[in-house]
């Protein structure tokens, strides 16, 4: 059997390349009016509903690149923070994250807490790391 004796699958195949070109378009031209560059940054889009006006957060961390994030006002920041440690290796349970200095509600939406575009999240820490212990004292 040859694809023209499959025409909805073709027709399927043709639909889902020209949304996604589409919806890549519209995203690219979304990057360009806030002010950034496709080639400069990427960021990690999350679903929004029709209409919704979208939250774009950083992630930083020192010995890894920046990350974007555009989700919405109203989803728990506990989903960007597990796409955040899945796309660079890391276990979910052992990190914290900060946000203005204090430990990030992982429960809580950016919209209730007061979050606005381009705020960061400051750092991605090891909740195992530390200092102390046997190995900081001197002989």
């Amino acid at each position: 059997m040859n694809r023209i004796d499959r025409p909805q699958e073709v027709l399927s195949s043709v639909y889902t390349h020209v949304y996604c070109k589409a919806e890549k378009k519209e995203e690219e031209e979304e990057e360009n009016q806030m002010g950034r560059s496709s080639t400069e940054e990427k960021i990690v889009y999350f679903t929004l509903e029709e209409g919704e006006k979208p939250l774009y957060l950083r992630i930083q961390r020192p010995e890894a690149e920046d990350k974007i994030y555009r989700i919405s006002r109203y989803m728990a920041l506990r989903t960007m923070l597990l796409d955040y440690c899945n796309r660079l290796g890391l276990f979910y349970e052992e990190f914290r994250f900060t946000y203005d200095g204090t430990r990030l509600r992982e429960d809580k939406t950016g919209d209730q807490l007061g979050m606005g575009d381009d705020d960061v999240i400051d750092d991605a820490w090891s909740a195992y790391l530390g200092g102390g212990g046997a190995a900081a004292t001197e002989e």
